[in-house]
């Protein structure tokens, strides 16, 4: 029992163990149960896709946790809307022959707003996209040894 305790006091908290910063916090918040994984190569593996192994990478895990934020984002905004749209008070029903016809007023005026914040967003994350693909698409570094075919 004392063996354990000893070990216990000595092992990193959750938080150090998992992985540490930006991605660490963002892999806790998508696999909650990698969180409390036991073992020496928690949160360091080759093909996790929140942590960044190499120069490559960066740039990319950068790109990848900003959509993550983004996506959030926009169920967050979505979600808030359903709880408005659900708890939203109405005036009392009428019957169909006593409401004038007329046009509504503000209907159109949530589509106008969506658009003008999405089409921004949507260019700025293609760029972003773009950027990243041409930065990490050629060779790191220049060749030493070039071979030339001629014939």
């Amino acid at each position: 029992m004392r063996a354990r305790r000893a070990a216990a006091k000595n092992q990193k908290p959750w938080h150090r163990r998992c992985c540490v910063g930006l991605p660490g916090a963002a892999a806790a918040l998508l696999m909650p149960g990698a969180a409390f994984a036991q073992g020496p190569l928690t949160g360091v593996s080759g093909l996790s896709y929140l942590i960044a192994s190499g120069p490559k990478q960066y740039p990319v895990l950068s790109l990848l946790l900003a959509l993550i934020a983004l996506m959030l984002a926009v169920v967050a905004v979505i979600g808030l809307m359903v709880l408005v749209g659900v708890f939203w008070r109405r005036a009392k029903a009428k019957s169909p022959a006593a409401v004038p016809p007329t046009r509504p007023d503000r209907g159109l005026s949530f589509i106008y707003v969506g658009i003008a914040v999405t089409i921004p967003l949507l260019f700025g994350i293609s760029a972003w996209t773009y950027a990243v693909l041409a930065r990490v698409s050629g060779p790191p570094q220049e060749p030493a040894f070039t071979i030339q075919v001629t014939g």
